[in-house]
């Protein structure tokens, strides 16, 4: 019954369109691993998103985004993985909320070290690198009000990092790859109906 009544609800608000822009929050789990270096453990951590765009038709929509996920290892050091995308949103069903996505762009990899480190003669404070990346998630958007949806949404992120360096550019590892698995919950503001 519930599920009829939430069907009938999004056919009465119907599809949105124009710009959107939107906003989320979630975990996740993160792996690394790189030439001479055996893979780390699965890591957890925090995440969020921060996506916008618009809607060229009302099975498709179009946008940028950022994906960001966050861990503390016990020494206090802290990694971030990040991926910034063009992607796809394609809704199958045209009386459904859900969809699915995929996007390519720039992935990057950050961590800071609760004290300097030696590093090419100097102190470094961590390592930063940057390279290609691509998400691919599935997700279900839930209209609540005419300009409104809450988003839920499962996604996965690569990054081929490559070569990431020291702060003050010296080497630091080689062949980096970055997987990560988000899941969370967001809320996304659409054009207002006319």
């Amino acid at each position: 019954m519930f599920a009829c009544v939430g069907s009938l609800r999004a056919q009465e608000l119907g599809r949105p369109h124009g710009f959107w822009w939107g906003f989320g929050l979630g975990g996740g789990w993160a792996t690394i691993s790189c030439n001479g270096c055996a893979g780390g453990p699965r890591l957890s951590g925090s995440s969020f998103s921060i996506k916008l765009g618009g809607t060229p038709s009302p099975r498709v929509r179009l946008g940028a985004g950022l994906d960001f996920w966050y861990h503390e290892l016990p020494t206090g050091t802290s990694q971030g993985l990040g991926a910034l995308t063009l992607s796809l949103y394609y809704y199958p069903l045209s009386r459904s909320g859900l969809f699915v996505e995929a996007g390519v762009g720039t992935a990057a990899y950050t961590e800071d070290f609760v004290a300097p480190v030696a590093c090419g003669g100097a102190g470094c404070a961590g390592v930063v690198g940057g390279g290609w990346g691509l998400t691919l998630g599935v997700g279900y958007d839930e209209r609540i009000g005419r300009t409104v949806s809450v988003m839920q949404r499962l996604a996965y992120t690569y990054g081929g990092v490559g070569n990431v360096k020291y702060t003050d550019g010296s080497p630091f590892a080689t062949g980096w790859k970055q997987h990560a698995l988000l899941i969370g919950l967001g809320v996304t503001l659409h054009k207002p109906l006319k």
